[in-house]
């Protein structure tokens, strides 16, 4: 079976990312179970090229803007 290599990224409390790694994965539900049992309190996002595969955890925030 082929696999691909998926982008997942971290993020803190902001919105903001934390950091960033390659996954190699057969497939798409793969790559987020892969993510998952990562663990800890970050949220995650899971990207196969310019694709959102996935969240995990809290959707990242954005910061309010100021008028």
């Amino acid at each position: 079976m082929r696999s691909s290599m998926y982008r997942v990224y971290r993020f803190d409390g902001a919105g903001s990312i934390v950091s960033a790694d390659w996954v190699d994965a057969p497939n798409d539900a793969e790559a987020l179970l892969t993510a998952k049992n990562e663990g800890g309190d970050l949220s995650r996002e899971v990207w196969d090229r310019d694709r959102l595969v996935g969240r995990i955890g809290a959707e990242p925030r954005c910061a309010s803007r100021i008028s």
